[in-house]
């Protein structure tokens, strides 16, 4: 004889739990990466006694600045990354939550 309280409980079926895709969008260009890409520029340049142009230079000597190395931000060049990145995502795919770091004080806008 089942009790009152055995009827009342309900074992659901077991169903295949849905299968979720997750994108990570890892790394975008850093001011870190444009500044080491000015030095390779300006040293590749002394091979050839090529003058280096003044943006090369201005970026190149920002490497003397140790405290920036450290947790270097997400250049202009890597914003657009990112921005494209998302925008490509969301208009390819149906999601259900999006997420974003607040590394380096990136604002996605």
């Amino acid at each position: 004889m089942a009790s009152d309280l055995d009827e009342a409980v309900a074992i659901p079926e077991m169903t295949t739990p849905a299968l979720k895709t997750i994108y990570l969008i890892r790394h975008a260009e850093s001011d870190e990466n444009r500044r080491l890409g000015s030095l390779g520029r300006i040293v590749q340049g002394c091979t050839s006694l090529t003058r280096p142009n003044k943006s090369d230079l201005v970026a190149s000597m920002e490497l003397l600045n140790v405290q920036a190395q450290i947790d270097s931000d997400v250049s202009e060049v890597g914003r657009r990354q990112v921005s494209n990145s998302v925008l490509n995502l969301v208009q390819s795919f149906t999601y259900s939550l999006l997420l974003f770091g607040r590394r380096n004080n990136f604002v996605f806008k």
